[in-house]
């Protein structure tokens, strides 16, 4: 496989046997990241499948960048807010919560069809307010072994 080369792993997602796969599950309980300040939520090397993602932060000023085999997107909560992502949808984040007054802020990634990668998924949260925030977070994902790719390739 060429270095910048993606594989489609979703057709295999349903046939996934222990021998092929390694669920893993990340988890932020209560984590504090300064202002301006940029921390990775998750950096996996090769392949997989981003099944799920769920953020609580106490300020809308958070963009959760997802990048993935050479591609990028960044997700601001306030401004999913305001283009009215706040009911779920079949592939793009939403908002489950946007509370100004408890200052609770919930963004979810669940997709129908989850995003698959094979060779690599970074995900960052980045706060942009001026002051520190709190936030939790779960990721759960399946990491591909080498003999499915070896697999996929055929």
């Amino acid at each position: 496989m060429a270095e910048n080369q993606s594989i489609d792993l979703i057709p295999f997602y349903p046939f996934l046997y222990e021998e092929l796969f390694e669920p893993e599950t990340v988890v932020f309980e209560d984590e504090y990241i300064a202002a301006g300040q940029k921390i990775a939520l998750l950096e996996l090397e090769g392949a997989g499948i981003l099944q799920f993602l769920f953020l609580k932060a106490d300020t809308p000023d958070l963009d959760i960048i997802f990048e993935t085999d050479g591609k990028s997107i960044t997700h601001n909560i306030r401004s999913l807010y305001e283009i009215g992502l706040t009911f779920p949808s079949n592939n793009f984040p939403f908002l489950s919560r946007y509370d100004t007054s408890a200052n609770i802020y919930c963004f979810v990634y669940d997709p129908s069809f989850p995003l698959s990668f094979s060779r690599y998924c970074h995900i960052h949260a980045h706060n942009r307010s001026s002051s520190a925030a709190s936030f939790s977070a779960t990721i759960s994902l399946v990491k591909i072994t080498e003999k499915l790719l070896e697999i996929a390739k055929l």
